[in-house]
């Protein structure tokens, strides 16, 4: 049995080296190797790593090149690679997106190292090129740069009825309400298309009407069966829907099974297990529309509604009606493989790789990084089919609980379970730190901001270093007003990242005012 080649791409970063002397000699970035496959799917890599020697080099020298290149081959196919974040310091980003089909995203004020782009602003079925410059800060000096290719999916659009049997008595009155699923493009006409068949001829009590919402008010005279057919328009989609109504004489029967959530509602189930939460409804009015959520299994369940009037004993039932309705859940992401490499560390020096996979068909999957201190979770990283990162963490009594949630595209999520890393107090270059928050100011990286001030405060607060905490405190007091007047930053932003600081145990008074 033959197996089909796995198709994937490889993302690899350009190698940034110094090209002439105005550009100085840093710490060396790390050279990150990314494979995405187009479907989630297991397969085996081998690496081969293939290197020219430069003619100045002496025999000696090449020699313990050619052992560094055997050594990290055999590194790379040791262990998987995983895509990996990384953060180039004291550099300038600027950015492009645009399309072929000439639709120009204008994100000119990020000036980060991260592109986030609001929803909606994308055009769906389109591709885009994103690319981005490198300069260095001090004296704007091009360094390098660099582009990649994406696709904007289309989402299929989908039309649901509230109910897909209904069962009334005659010359009662309902109403079919059409659910729309179209997130692609917002504010677009949409156009409705009713019709009513009963052996295969129209219903004379129905009329097409581009409406969501249909209320027969005067029910349905004859006793019968009603097909209803609804046709939603939107731009050159089409989606379709139907729905079967049983009308018949007398008062429907009341039903020996199920469960009574109120006296006025009750929710019944065909099927085995369909679980249930109580709801307040009373008689006040004739007519009520009621919301409730409740947990469910695939299957089919009815909805009864039996009318009653209790205030004589003369009183009698004004009749019963149920609908059928049938389940379709959306399973959550599947995570598994989730680690943190290595198990121990030291707090805001040492590089954790925290990495998962998950596989779920409604893609693409969206993966939040984060740790718990008291209940809270603070975020590391949250990115779309970006399945591993490189973060520092910080310090905390009894070891820092790292974990991951994945998301699929219909907003279903599964959360792993917490691997506890040993993180150790460290020496922390306040200086470093400091710099490092002033350029996320200045590049208006709110997320990498909010991370580094908050661990930082963790770290030394439960190490009781009380002095450089001092010392941090001060340096924050005097950068943060910058995230009014730099980034203008909303005050709802602004009150949330100061909230966060303070439930870290940071002294937030003087960023208040």
């Amino acid at each position: 049995m033959e197996t089909a080649d796995p198709e994937f791409r490889i993302l690899a970063p350009q190698i940034i080296c110094p090209n002439h002397d105005n550009i100085p000699s840093v710490n060396h970035d790390f050279s990150v190797i990314t494979i995405q496959p187009k479907s989630v799917s297991d397969f085996q890599l081998s690496w081969i790593v293939r290197w020219v020697s430069v003619p100045s080099l002496s025999q000696r020298m090449t020699l313990n090149l050619w052992k560094l290149i055997r050594a990290l081959e055999k590194k790379l196919n040791e262990q998987s690679a995983n895509d990996l974040d990384y953060i180039v310091k004291n550099n300038e980003f600027s950015w492009s997106v645009s399309s072929k089909a000439e639709h120009v995203v204008n994100v000119s004020h990020i000036i980060g190292s991260k592109l986030e782009i609001p929803a909606y602003t994308l055009k769906p079925g389109l591709t885009y090129v994103a690319s981005c410059e490198i300069k260095t800060d001090s004296s704007n000096i091009f360094i390098t740069d660099v582009a990649l290719t994406f696709s904007v999916l289309r989402r299929r659009l989908q039309v649901y009825l509230n109910i897909d049997e209904l069962i009334v008595p005659v010359n009662e009155a309902f109403t079919l309400e059409a659910s729309i699923i179209y997130d692609d493009l917002k504010d677009t006409p949409i156009k409705f298309e009713w019709l009513c068949t009963s052996n295969e001829k129209s219903c004379d009590f129905f009329e097409n009407r581009s409406e969501s919402i249909y209320n027969v008010s005067q029910g349905i005279s004859e006793e019968g069966i009603y097909d209803i057919h609804l046709a939603v328009l939107v731009l050159q989609e089409v989606a379709k829907t139907n729905a079967t109504i049983r009308a018949i004489n007398g008062i429907l029967p009341v039903l020996q099974h199920g469960h009574a959530i109120s006296e006025s509602l009750t929710l019944n189930s065909i099927e085995v297990n369909f679980l249930y939460e109580y709801i307040d409804f009373t008689n006040e009015t004739y007519t009520r529309q009621i919301e409730a959520k409740t947990k469910a299994n695939n299957g089919r369940a009815r909805l009864v509604a039996e009318c009653n009037c209790s205030l004589s004993f003369d009183c009698r039932s004004h009749g019963v009606v149920y609908g059928d309705l049938r389940l379709h859940l959306n399973q959550s992401p599947d995570i598994y493989n989730f680690t943190v490499y290595p198990e121990s560390g030291l707090a805001l020096q040492s590089l954790f790789r925290v990495s998962a996979s998950a596989s779920d068909p409604d893609g693409p999957l969206r993966f939040t990084f984060y740790y718990v201190i008291d209940n809270r979770t603070i975020s590391l990283a949250s990115h779309l089919d970006h399945s591993a990162i490189e973060t520092h963490l910080p310090y905390i009594v009894g070891g820092t609980d790292v974990s991951v949630e994945v998301c699929d595209s219909l907003n279903a999520c599964s959360r792993s379970k917490f691997i506890t890393v040993k993180v150790y107090p460290s020496d922390a270059d306040i200086d470093k730190l400091a710099d490092k928050a002033r350029a996320h100011i200045r590049r208006r990286e709110i997320t990498d901001l909010t991370l580094i001030s908050i661990s930082t405060v963790l770290s030394l607060s439960n190490s009781q270093r009380w002095e450089q905490l001092t010392i941090f405190t001060a340096i924050l007091h005097e950068t943060l007003p910058a995230l009014r007047t730099n980034c203008s930053l909303s005050e709802r932003r602004y009150s949330d990242f100061t909230s966060q600081l303070a439930a870290a145990g940071l002294d937030t008074t003087q960023l208040l005012g």
